[in-house]
Order: structure tokens, then C-alpha cells, then sequence
């Protein structure tokens, strides 16, 4: 039997409708909270309604024919950052780290006792806008969590995150900067994985409850589903590459726009509309000549004529640059396009830029 903690805020703990929650026969997934072992049906573990677990059960379950308990440990508006909620946070000062661990220790004793063999298999995060009211020690915090579980079960402990989305309405700069600090600890850190990358879309899709801050339960029930297919690596992020280039030379002191197959100064002619919503990351660009000694060209790209995070510059005798540290979320029928400033004597040449495109995944 594999055991999951079940760690994070409100979204974690759920907030949907349990009558559209799937139900879960005995036998295949489980919980185990307050000292008991049962079924793991909604309302599961301190929820009085719906989550993303026992859909998640269900698909882990189908795949890989393994039993699976989750142990929930969410708090409602907690925080991984200490200052940004004092009474319930995930931070070393906090309480609820402790509290996640006892429970896990007696979920393993209680299942062992009732002649199951458990294997602890990692933590399941869903946290993140409580601490979007301030974002800045938010990393560090963050880590320093997944340090304080891997001391207790091992350097290679699997944590999983699904990234936060955004409430109010406005994915605000904050909310980015949290979804950014949970990608860049997967991209740098073999043991920890994004199991769900696309609530950022759900308030745009009708998939939050009518508060504007909780997933509603279709959305609840897709979180889970892709979580487990990621987690057993059942499912790969489909991606696609986006290419622009420049189809002639562009001189010095030129700022333009690439579009896929031309390019010009008005930016709306040059704006290409994507047909669904995806992340967009992993910029690279090239130059038949290099910009020379002190010189350069600034590629960026822009959604609906506005610039991105995205942005490289090859200067001085390099032909090449590459942007993978940041993205960019696009909604169905947002325009994409490459903005180029070329310095004010780099050579002339033509230029070519690619990049990904990571579609949401549907089920």
C-alpha cells in the first residue's frame, strides 16, 4: 500500500461538492484520520465537502494496481511562510509540520497493525495564496520545508506540487512569483515534481466555486486524475514548438517584430492567436551573424502586445541565447509574437527564435 501526507491549505483540504466527487469502492483507496482506517471517499479526512483525493485514489489505483491511503493533514489558510499566517503554517516556527509527521507515523503503525504494508511514498502540496499577500521569503521557506521532510524520510523523498492558481480574479504578479518559485525548486531538484501545473486556468474555464478562491469539484476531480498520471509518470505534458523568424536580414538600431513567417514594425500584424490555453517557456534564439564586440539583440516575448518575463540577449561575438528560467501563462485566442531591438551598430542578419508551448492537460 502506498501513503501519501496530504499537506497545504483550503484547496488541498477541498472545498467542492461531494455529491459530484467520485465514490470509492472498498478496498482500493483509503484514509487514514483521527485514528481510524476507512474508506477514502469525500468528505475525506477534516473536509465537510469535496476534494481532488479521491479521484486522484482512483486513477493511481487503476494504473498502477496498487492500494493507496492518504493521510490528511491540510489546514485551512495555512502558509509555508511563518509570518504570512502565525497560527498555521508549514515553517519552522509552525506547528503543522509536526503535526503532518505524527500523523503520518501513526497512519504507518495503524495500517501495519491491520496486516497492510505500507510504504511511505512522499508528500501531495496544495498551498500557495496565502502566501501570494507576500511572496518573498516564499522559496526559501519552501525548501527549506522539503529539507526538514527529507531529514525524516530520506534525501530522495518525492514531493509533489500542483501549482498555485490565483483568486480575486487578477493573476496578480505575487501569484506569479509563488507558481515561479514552485517551478523553479522542480527544475532544480530531482526528488521534487509538479503533479499539477494548470489551476492558473481555472477561473477562466468556469472551474472555481462562486467565492472566486476555491476550485469548484469538476475542477477538483481533474486535479486528481492528472496528479496520479503524473506521479506514476503514466502521462507525459504534451509540448509543441512555436517558431518565428525574421524571412530577411534586419540591420542595427531596429525594433521589430517576428511573426511565424514575416516580420515588421506594427506588432498586431506580426500577432499570431492561439487556439488554447498552455504555458509558454524555453525561449531560444539565433543569429546568422553575431551582434560584434559591444553590441547585441534583445529577443522578448510578447502576449497581446504587452512583454513577458521571457526575454534573452545574444551580445558580442556569440550567435545564440536561451531563456529557460522563465513562462508565461496564455489563455485561448491570446495573441503571441517575438519583440527584437537590435543595438544601435550590431551587425545585420536574420534571426530565428523558437520556443515551447506546454498545453493544459485535459482529461
Amino acid at each position: 500500500m502506498d501513503v501519501f501526507l496530504v499537506a497545504g491549505q483550503s484547496n488541498s483540504v477541498g472545498q467542492g461538492d461531494y455529491t459530484l466527487s467520485p465514490k470509492v469502492p472498498d478496498g482500493q483507496v483509503f484514509q487514514y484520520y483521527n485514528g481510524v482506517i476507512s474508506t477514502g471517499t469525500d468528505p475525506l479526512g477534516n473536509a465537510n465537502t469535496g476534494s481532488a483525493w479521491p479521484s486522484l485514489g482512483l486513477e493511481y489505483n487503476r494504473i498502477s494496481g496498487k492500494k493507496i491511503c492518504f493521510v490528511p493533514s491540510a489546514v485551512d489558510g495555512s502558509s509555508v511562510v511563518y509570518a504570512n499566517n502565525t497560527t498555521a503554517n508549514w515553517d519552522v516556527d509552525g506547528t503543522l509540520f509536526g503535526i503532518g509527521v505524527a500523523n503520518v507515523t501513526a497512519a504507518m503503525n495503524a495500517l501495519t497493525n491491520a496486516g497492510h504494508n505500507p510504504v511511505f511514498k512522499g508528500v501531495l502540496w496544495v498551498l500557495g495564496e496565502t502566501d501570494a499577500s507576500n511572496p518573498t521569503n516564499h522559496r526559501t521557506c519552501l525548501q527549506a520545508c522539503i529539507a526538514r521532510f527529507r531529514q525524516i524520510y530520506g534525501a530522495t523523498m518525492p514531493f509533489y506540487i500542483s501549482t498555485v492558481g490565483f483568486t480575486g480574479g487578477t493573476d496578480s504578479t505575487a501569484f506569479q512569483t509563488v507558481r515561479g518559485d514552485q517551478e523553479y525548486i522542480a527544475a532544480n531538484d530531482p526528488y521534487t515534481h509538479i503533479m499539477f501545473r494548470d489551476a492558473w486556468s481555472f477561473p477562466a474555464r468556469g472551474f472555481m466555486n462562486s467565492d472566486n478562491v476555491h476550485y469548484n469539484q469538476t475542477a477538483l476531480n481533474q486535479l486528481g486524475i492528472i496528479a496520479a498520471r503524473n506521479i506514476l509518470g503514466a502521462a507525459r505534458p504534451s509540448r509543441s514548438m512555436l517558431r518565428f523568424h525574421s524571412s530577411g536580414s534586419i540591420s542595427a538600431n531596429a525594433s521589430t517584430y517576428l511573426g511565424s513567417d514575416y516580420f515588421g514594425g506594427v506588432e498586431s500584424l506580426m500577432a499570431t492567436p492561439l487556439p488554447y490555453y498552455g504555458t509558454i517557456m524555453n525561449l531560444y534564439s539565433k543569429t546568422s551573424t553575431a551582434p560584434t564586440s559591444g553590441q547585441s539583440a534583445v529577443y522578448t516575448i510578447e502576449k497581446n502586445g504587452s512583454d513577458t518575463g521571457i526575454t534573452c540577449t545574444t551580445s558580442g561575438t556569440n550567435i545564440s541565447s536561451n531563456d529557460v528560467s522563465h513562462n508565461s501563462n496564455f489563455n485561448a485566442g491570446d495573441t503571441i509574437t517575438v519583440k527584437l531591438v537590435t543595438s544601435i551598430t550590431a551587425a545585420t542578419a536574420w534571426h530565428g527564435v523558437s520556443c515551447e508551448i506546454r498545453p493544459i492537460e485535459q482529461v
